[in-house]
């Protein structure tokens, strides 16, 4: 069993992915915003992170930067998911 933390601003997609991961045994927390996603990793320690870019507050990329910049986020397993388009990409 995983602890998985799943950052991402949409509920539904958030919860999607909670129902889903919930039903094969893994420990999952939810946070709606990289401030939020920060503060829950630092107290969940979580072993993968399921990351949106695009959030209110923090985006995903500065909480990434953030994350990384601590010795307890160092390590963690980031898988990056996001809904922008080919025309939003950079």
């Amino acid at each position: 069993m995983a602890r998985i933390l799943i950052v991402e601003d949409d509920v539904s997609i958030s919860r999607m992915y909670e129902f889903r991961l919930k039903s094969i045994g893994h420990d999952i927390r939810c946070a709606y915003d990289g401030e939020e996603g920060l503060r829950t990793a630092e107290e969940f320690l979580p072993n993968l992170l399921l990351l949106d870019l695009k959030m209110p507050v923090l985006n995903g990329d500065e909480m990434l930067e953030k994350l990384r910049a601590t010795a307890w986020g160092s390590e963690i397993r980031v898988i990056i998911l996001t809904n922008i388009s080919r025309s939003e990409a950079p």
